[in-house]
């Protein structure tokens, strides 16, 4: 089974010539997984598998490989264990907030219940280790499972904290470091090791990752207060599950006087004082303070690259700038 290539949401008049055909090699691997005797668990991952977003990891796995010797055959594995384990992920966070949309469909957990989700999420974990194996490379092998651990950690760390209304910005980006960045940074950083890249040459792609990944969640934060059906949230999510993310940090600091969130967070008419502070946040500044900020954040990727300039490729390079482009202008 194969698929056409997504990578037009991320711009293909630049990305597709700097990768050729190869993220389509990734989307045929990961769609050869779909085919299972066990018929639930076939019906399961072509439920799941077909509903593949961006495909923005893996691509910067392959971007990563172009700045070395380029390994097709440990580039194609690699990304396709980034991307399942990405998706891994986020079968068991619909699990965790009892979500029933994403991207607009109905998410695992309305259609095969929780217990089944589960499952698939752990069955879709265990074929990310068994793609990243295939590298032969103990360098990812190691660095992919320190990046579960820190999702992991980043996903505890922000369900223990749930409406806890002294959150600060330190806290808040450490969590989506872990949570979100890392995955990224373990992408493009990874594409670099398995090409050969130096040790120098690495930890810029892994900057650029973990700027990138940021400003990822910063918009993705955004986006929540704008409330969209495509993605199958509705307005304030975050909020009104007890997440303090960029747009209300910025919202407390700028209204210290202002008790609706906090009255919230400590029970006192949540629901109807989280419905006024989202009001409140969409019609202040924060959320375009907010798009400032990841765009800083963009920025700094892009500077993260810098000192490998001269070695790229233009149009690896340009695929890199037009990546952090779309990432702080995408509006899903």
């Amino acid at each position: 089974m194969s698929r056409k290539s997504k990578t037009k949401d991320l711009n293909a008049q630049f990305i597709v010539p700097a990768l050729g055909n190869e993220l389509v090699l990734v989307e045929n691997k990961i769609a050869e997984e779909t085919e299972h005797d066990n018929p639930l668990l076939s019906s399961m991952l072509k439920t799941i598998l077909t509903q593949q977003g961006k495909m923005i990891r893996p691509t910067l796995t392959l971007l990563g490989g172009k700045t070395g010797n380029y390994n097709i055959d440990a580039l194609v594995p690699l990304a396709a264990s980034v991307e399942l384990l990405h998706t891994a992920t986020l079968v068991h966070d619909d699990v965790i907030d009892s979500s029933d949309k994403r991207r607009g469909k109905p998410t695992p957990t309305v259609a095969f219940n929780n217990k089944n989700s589960i499952l698939i999420g752990d069955f879709l974990f265990s074929t990310a280790a068994s793609f990243v194996a295939e590298t032969n490379n103990i360098r990812v092998i190691s660095l992919f499972a320190r990046t579960l651990r820190s999702i992991v950690s980043g996903e505890l760390a922000q369900n223990a904290s749930a409406f806890e209304y002294e959150t600060d910005m330190d806290t808040y980006f450490d969590k989506i470091i872990g949570k979100t960045a890392s995955l990224f940074a373990t992408a493009v950083e990874g594409g670099g090791i398995v090409s050969d890249c130096s040790d120098v040459e690495t930890l810029c792609l892994r900057r650029y990752g973990l700027n990138l990944g940021i400003a990822f969640q910063i918009i993705d934060d955004i986006l929540d207060f704008a409330g969209d059906e495509e993605l199958g949230k509705p307005v304030g999510q975050d909020l009104f599950s007890g997440k303090l993310t960029l747009p209300a940090l910025l919202f407390i600091k700028a209204n210290p006087k202002s008790a609706l969130i906090r009255q919230a967070f400590n029970g006192t008419r949540r629901e109807s004082n989280l419905t006024k502070a989202v009001t409140a946040i969409q019609e202040s500044n924060v959320l375009r303070e907010s798009q400032k900020i990841a765009k800083k954040f963009a920025d700094a990727a892009v500077n993260n690259i810098e000192p490998m300039r001269s070695e790229l490729n233009p149009r690896t390079r340009h695929a890199f700038e037009v990546i952090a482009n779309s990432v702080i202008s995408r509006n899903k």
